[in-house]
């Protein structure tokens, strides 16, 4: 046998033909990445007390491995550490792992017998997916709960009540359950995995209980049904994609608590009418509100100091927005199309507008551009057709290509002096509008 070891990380094992059993060497405290990935004649692994974890696919697709040794000095074993070990009948976790990686013993399909300790705190997602174990886990209660992990729940129908054992919902706990209509969370649960409710399309109303203080990213992404959530006061962090697609959803509170409303949090809900941020947030993300196209008017606080990219792209019936004091950027697309926003002030705080920052809103009669903002993004007010007049602030030292083209209704235009460099920025085939500079 031939094993490759740098800094005591068995980094690959190099067979000899034949050869079906082996014994990792003493100095090894780290199996790493795919170090045995595929290994199909291997049979028999003694893993030594030195070794404190076990890798990402390090086992991955071993077929014929009947039995390995896990001693009690590992701590972690990774994500597909063992998926696909077709020949495994049992495992026994020992007391000193903490943490098993997603799919850890993933389409381990002889497996029947899985002893886990009371020391292990972490569940990755699908972790014992494809196994017979499962299977007869969820014939005796279709809830199945390790350690006061939710591990998995995707054999549950119809409403279901989380018993008040569970401390956390697990990732993909409810993964694709078409049939869930409701679910009771108790004051126990602190945690929502990521994606533990994706695409539970006939959910149609989830309380989420103060004890949460995370709800993990694309929680519950495609909840169709979903036409309202309580958010604890708690939570501190709306993450990415959390309600993405939930197209029911017609309202939202977002609790004090909450400082970020991170990337896609609320996109695409196509019947959110109305949000209330709170005072708390100070970062609107990329994406946020993309796509909410029932969205009417929404207030940005004044601890708000950053609009992402993209954060109301395509919200069509927005008629109204006000910008915070706060604000030192507008960024990138973030009120793109919004076809139906009439009028905006952009503060004094602002700096700079975006790439296409405007684009497309053809119903913007007016627009405030602040003493303060030195660069007028790439097509920023690109087809703003209703624009009548402009005036461009001394303090903006570049204006982008496209920034005013197509603005049609465009008559006048105040320049300062050192800008007269731009004026082509504002006509076109279609606008000549009069300049005056100053």
């Amino acid at each position: 046998m031939s094993f490759q070891i740098t800094d005591h990380v068995l980094i690959k094992y190099i067979p000899e033909p034949d050869e079906t059993e082996i014994i990792i060497p003493e100095n090894v405290t780290n199996i790493g990445y795919k170090a045995f990935f595929e290994c199909k004649a291997l049979t028999s692994v003694h893993i030594p007390d030195s070794v404190i974890s076990i890798g990402d696919s390090a086992f991955s697709g071993c077929n014929a491995l009947t039995s390995v040794h896990i001693p009690d000095s590992v701590i972690s074993i990774g994500d597909s550490a063992f998926s696909g070990c077709n020949a495994f009948t049992s495992v026994h976790i020992p007391d000193s792992v903490t943490s098993i990686g997603w799919g850890a013993f993933d389409g381990c399909r002889a497996l029947t017998s899985v002893h886990v300790p009371d020391s292990v705190t972490n569940i990755g997602a699908s972790a014992f997916s494809g196994t017979p174990w499962l299977k007869s886990m969820q014939e005796r209660n279709p809830l199945v709960i390790l350690n006061g992990i939710l591990i998995d729940g995707s054999a549950c129908t119809g409403d279901i009540k989380i018993p008040d054992s569970v401390t956390s919902i697990g990732n993909y706990a409810f993964h694709d359950c078409s049939a869930l209509t409701s679910v009771h969370i108790p004051d126990s649960v602190i945690s929502i995995g990521d994606s533990a409710f994706f695409e539970c399309q006939a959910l149609t109303s989830v309380h989420i209980p103060d004890s949460v203080t995370s709800i993990g990213d694309c929680a519950f992404f495609g909840c169709h049904a979903l036409t309202s959530v309580h958010i604890s006061n708690s939570v501190t962090n709306i993450k990415y994609g959390a309600f993405w697609e939930c197209r029911a959803l017609t309202s939202v509170h977002i609790p004090d608590s909450v400082t970020n409303i991170e990337n896609l949090a609320f996109s695409e809900c196509n019947a959110l009418t109305s949000v209330h941020i709170p005072d708390s947030v100070t970062r609107i993300e990329e994406s946020a509100f993309r796509g909410c196209s029932a969205l009417i008017s929404i207030h940005i606080p004044d601890s708000v100091t950053n609009i992402g990219d993209k954060a109301f792209y395509g919200c069509v019936v927005l008629t109204s927005v006000y910008i915070s004091n706060s604000i030192t950027s507008i960024g990138k697309c973030a009120f793109f199309e919004c076809q139906a926003l009439t009028s905006v002030h952009i503060p004094d705080s602002v700096t700079s507008i975006g790439d296409c920052a405007f684009f497309g809103c053809h119903a913007l009669t007016s627009v405030h551009i602040s003493d303060s903002v030195t660069s007028i993004g790439k097509c920023a007010f690109f087809e703003c057709q209703a624009l009548t007049s402009v005036h461009i602030p001394d303090s903006v030292i570049s204006i982008g290509s496209g920034a005013f083209e197509g603005c049609t209704g465009l008559i006048t235009v105040e320049l300062p002096d050192h800008l007269k460099k731009y004026e082509h920025v504002f006509e076109n085939d279609d606008c000549h509008p009069r300049f005056k500079y100053y």
